[in-house]
């Protein structure tokens, strides 16, 4: 029996080793797969990158370097590195030179109370074909330090081979940290480059440090074996779309507004632009207008300076000479006035550069949002911008018979009626104000702000429970206006009903309300008997 039991026991341990020893085996299987998944990853990405990268035929390996978010940009600390092109005139040859940055400029020196302009673009804004001091920044620099001395600091971070793409990733990665104040945008023409299949775009790249290898081999495969959701605009045949283009300089436009940095797009046409032909991509100067007119950035426009000397200044269809590039930055130097007199109030100035210029008389403004009210009095705009610059206006009876007016010509709008109660109340008619809303109340009774607005003025005339009525309903119309909550309390403490107060208390917390310690004290005081 006790030979049994012990045979039966090695038999166990046997299976389980077997068992331990297949799992083993399989776990190892598969994290060498794992791993060469990873690895096939890696290389193909970085095989991508070297597909992407400038002109790889030309060697340029000297003075560009592979970067995992721009996929190329410059090196650093380049000293006159001698470089040449064969233009369709002549073999040009030039120097590099970099700071620690990698950008073709001198070191940057503190900023100080300078305005600072960074110039992002292609190679065109990087000089391609001239000398460090002859690129359009450094001629920029140079007539700026001419006609206001010291008050400008011009900075070239234009990169060979770079699209807007780039352009807006190396400003939210790095060009920030320069504390720009403005923006030149000189892009348009990469952008447009026709791609070879499978049509790899920029907006394609992937950083594979920050992606694990083996989902780039598998998003590859996907590709190649045509498993992705098709495009919706077909098969890609430029670098960017349109649409990509125009959706990187909107991209450009919200960060540098959010910081008060003006963006200015610079229409840059090419040789057959000029001359009203196409060559191999199709022409973007116009979606650069537009994109303007879209965003409000104020745009510079290089067509005429450049019509004028087609003969002289172009080495390619594309790149000028020394003497082009000069012509470029008098003509933005020449610009910058206008420029500064688009921008809003808000953004800085150098000293001696005019304000905003006021092209439309306020009035007209008034006008304007008097004929959209009366085309859709079912908007809000117009009465919001309407109020906005009868407030400036500082006439208190002007505002209170503006919107007077506006509720006789919409007797069914709410918002004409709403405004009028916020001007009588702005000019102490209180009593005329609780009228104004209650008719705003019947017109639209699903608009919280009213029905909060109407609340507020209840407790003013002293109808707590009323009020309270009027916040409770802005609150089942909006459950997203938690501020109210504090007010409903109140007046329902006002009103002296503490159990409702002490409920509602309850409610607003759970919902993520925060009442104020003083009002959740009151209500512990005044429950007590």
């Amino acid at each position: 029996m006790r030979s049994t039991d012990q045979g039966q026991r090695g038999g166990l341990v046997t299976g389980v080793k077997q068992t331990l020893g297949v799992v083993v085996a399989v776990l190892l299987a598969l994290a060498l797969i794992g791993l060469g998944m990873e690895t096939a990853g890696r290389m193909l990405a970085r095989q991508t990158e070297q597909s992407m990268l400038v002109s790889p035929h030309l060697n340029w390996s000297e003075w560009h370097r592979y970067d995992p978010d721009l996929m190329w940009a410059l090196k650093s600390n380049l000293d006159g590195v001698a470089q040449q092109y064969p233009f369709a005139k002549r073999m040009e040859p030039w120097r590099v030179s970099t700071n620690s940055l990698g950008l073709r400029h001198p070191p940057i020196a503190p900023k100080g109370d300078r305005y600072r302009i960074l110039c992002l673009g292609d190679s065109r804004t990087y000089g391609f074909g001239v000398e460090n001091d002859e690129t359009w920044p450094a001629r920029l620099q140079a007539t700026l330090a001419v006609r206001a001395p010291g008050r400008y600091d011009v900075i070239n971070a234009g990169v060979p081979g770079y699209s807007i793409f780039h352009g807006a990733r190396y400003l939210e990665t790095s060009g920030i940290a320069l504390e720009p104040d403005m923006v030149l945008l000189c892009f348009g023409y990469n952008d447009a480059s026709p791609v070879p299949p499978p049509g790899f775009g920029d907006w394609d790249w992937e950083n594979p440090q920050r992606r694990a290898g083996w989902r780039y081999l598998l998003k590859r495969v996907f590709q190649g074996l045509d498993l992705e959701t098709e495009r919706p605009d077909g098969v890609r045949e430029t670098r960017l779309t349109p649409g990509e283009f125009a959706d990187s300089l909107l991209r450009i436009a919200r960060f540098c507004a959010a910081r008060d940095i003006a963006a200015v797009p610079v229409a840059w046409p090419s040789l057959p632009e000029l001359l009203g032909e196409h060559l191999d991509r199709p022409h973007l100067c116009g979606m650069i207008v537009a994109a303007g007119d879209l965003t409000g950035m104020p745009v510079i426009s290089l067509h005429d300076a450049l019509a004028a000397h087609v003969r002289e200044i172009f080495l390619d269809d594309v790149h000028l000479d020394a003497a082009g590039y000069r012509l470029v930055a008098e003509s933005i130097a020449d610009a910058l006035p206008q420029v500064f007199r688009e921008l809003p109030d808000t953004y800085r100035r150098p000293e001696g550069m005019p304000p905003r210029l006021q092209t439309e008389t306020v009035a007209a403004k008034m006008d304007r949002y008097r004929l959209w009210m009366e085309a859709d009095p079912s908007c809000y705009k117009p009465y919001a911008e309407l109020d906005a610059l009868l407030l400036a206006q500082n006439d208190p009876e002007g505002r209170v018979a503006e919107w007077r007016r506006a509720a006789a010509a919409c007797p069914d709008e709410g918002r004409p009626r709403f405004l009028l109660g916020l001007a009588l109340e702005a000019r102490g008619d209180h009593d005329a104000a609780l009228d104004a809303y209650r008719a705003a109340v019947e017109c639209e009774p699903g608009d919280p702000a009213i029905r909060a607005s109407l609340g507020f003025a209840l407790r003013r005339k002293g109808e707590h429970r009323a009020a309270a009525a009027a916040f409770e309903a802005a609150l089942r119309i909006n459950p997203g206006a938690r501020h109210l909550w504090a007010d409903l309390i109140a007046a329902l403490c006002d009103a002296g009903d503490i159990p409702a107060a002490r409920q509602k208390t309850i409610q607003a917390q759970r919902e993520g309300a925060t009442i104020p310690r003083e009002l959740r004290d009151r209500i512990v005081r005044e429950s007590q008997p």
